[in-house]
């Protein structure tokens, strides 16, 4: 008994460690291209717009495999944007590998 006890005050410990507030206004950036992702974001209320605006593009030959270009323009979308909303995660990727953002998130309210 003692041991599920303190699994669940382990668990409690880390959640509260791992887990922070933060706050957006409208039209903030929540990350932009180019940035590395350090964290994963859950979506308690509002609206957020993700735009990609980093093109890559991968020439695989039979010899080797090789991000050939990548291009950045701000401000330029390279697909349709989509809509985070409340109960939405965003930048989930953060937990599971080093990465950098190919687009930008804002906040629209």
């Amino acid at each position: 008994y003692t041991w599920c006890l303190s699994d669940d005050l382990l668990l409690q410990a880390l959640s509260f460690r791992a887990v922070e507030l933060e706050v957006f206004t409208r039209n903030d950036d929540v990350f932009i291209p180019m940035q590395e992702a350090k964290k994963a974001y859950y979506v308690r209320s509002g609206r957020l717009q993700y735009a990609r605006e980093v093109q890559t593009e991968v020439n695989i030959s039979p010899k080797e495999e090789q991000v050939r270009e990548s291009r950045f323009s701000k401000g330029s979308k390279t697909g349709q944007d989509v809509l985070v909303k409340s109960e939405d995660w965003a930048s989930v990727i953060a937990i599971w590998c080093t990465w950098s953002y190919v687009g930008r998130l804002h906040s629209l309210d």
